[in-house]
């Protein structure tokens, strides 16, 4: 209620896994993201550093690749700026995702002095996660492009 969504609609449609209890079970959401790499080949996850530490330890004791990303500006400009592109060309397929689209709604951009642009969210309190998560893919794939 405090987020202003309904969460519980969010997990009865699939587009969010609950855990038991009232917090982070990390040993579940391990388990699924091992299962997300398993079933799409994934074989580097990029995360931020903030509470990492458990998962990123699991996911590298089982052969997945983690690579922290830098939550500045002239890190994160490339992917925003790919981001950007595919919207404005209609390249993005979320399938409707509402958990995205509201990540989305929430995420605003600021830029340092280089003109180099960041996701910055409005408020404290909304939450711009999957935003994030989106741009972390976007740029590790950039990045790969570019080392291929």
């Amino acid at each position: 209620m405090r987020d202003g969504v309904n969460y519980r609609e969010w997990i009865n449609a699939g587009f969010l896994t609950a855990t038991a209890g009232s917090s982070i079970d990390y040993a579940a959401l391990l388990e699924k993201i091992l299962s997300l790499c398993s079933e799409y080949g994934v074989t580097e996850v990029l995360y931020d550093k903030w509470c990492a530490s458990m998962l990123v330890g699991g996911l590298i004791g089982r052969g997945i690749a983690c690579t922290p990303v830098k939550q500045d500006a002239a890190s994160l400009n490339p992917a925003v700026r790919e981001l950007e592109k595919a919207v404005e060309e209609g390249r993005l397929r979320h399938d409707g995702n509402p958990v995205l689209r509201w990540c989305t709604s929430n995420t605003r951009v600021e830029a340092n002095a280089a003109g180099d642009i960041k996701p910055t969210k409005r408020r404290s309190r909304d939450r711009i996660d999957l935003t994030a998560a989106s741009l972390f893919a976007i740029g590790g794939h950039l990045a790969k492009r570019t080392r291929a």
